[in-house]
């Protein structure tokens, strides 16, 4: 064999290996990448899924506690706070008023007790009661999650359906969102879930 054709399928034996090493890497990186992006993924995945655990949590205490929060609860023998006509005057701190349906010793006030917005919320436990307070939670079971409630008095028409603008509010009947974020990975994310409450119990 000559010289030269030595030289000639060393040359191409060399860059066949090259080749191969150059196809291995490209392989192992986008191969890397894939599993990186599974990760990440499954990450999110797993956040979310804890995200809307908080976010229902906080749902499930503001359809319990609704009452305690906006009522103001009027009786015959005058108890626990003033009515006069139709306008019950909560006595419990706050003063806030709200109007008396027919039939009816209660009703629900613009803002829940002692509040003066209506967002952003936040729920805290307070000798064994749950009660709504302002400013978002930043959550100490989870770091990583803050965790805001707002509450929306909707309106109603003329036919009594619920309109988005255009109505008269109807303090008794109020949408609760919560809204849990967190950020990962330099983006942030979120879920919000919502509950309609209404002030259908006299009580």
């Amino acid at each position: 064999m000559r010289r030269t054709d030595l030289h000639n399928q060393q040359g191409g034996a060399v860059i066949e290996v090259l080749i191969s090493l150059g196809m291995a890497v490209i392989l192992v990186t986008s191969i890397g990448k894939v599993l990186a992006s599974s990760h990440a993924s499954d990450t999110t995945s797993r956040l979310r899924e804890e995200a809307v655990a908080y976010a229902r949590e906080s749902l499930e205490i503001i359809s319990d506690m609704k009452n305690d929060a906006f009522a103001c609860h009027c009786t015959t023998d005058g108890g626990p706070d003033a009515c006069a006509g139709t306008t019950c005057t909560r006595t419990s701190g706050d003063s806030q008023q709200c109007t008396l349906s027919s039939g009816y010793t209660s009703c629900w006030t613009k803002f829940a007790e002692s509040l003066t917005q209506l967002s952003p919320l936040h729920l805290e436990l307070i000798g064994g009661a749950w009660t709504l307070r302002e400013g978002e939670e930043p959550l100490t079971a989870q770091p990583l999650f803050t965790r805001v409630i707002t509450i929306e008095n909707l309106m109603r028409d003329a036919n009594g359906e619920i309109v988005e603008a255009g109505g008269t509010n109807d303090y008794q009947t109020k949408k609760a969102t919560v809204s849990v974020s967190w950020d990962q990975n330099g983006n942030t994310h979120s879920v919000e879930l919502s509950a309609l409450l209404t002030a259908w119990q006299n009580l």
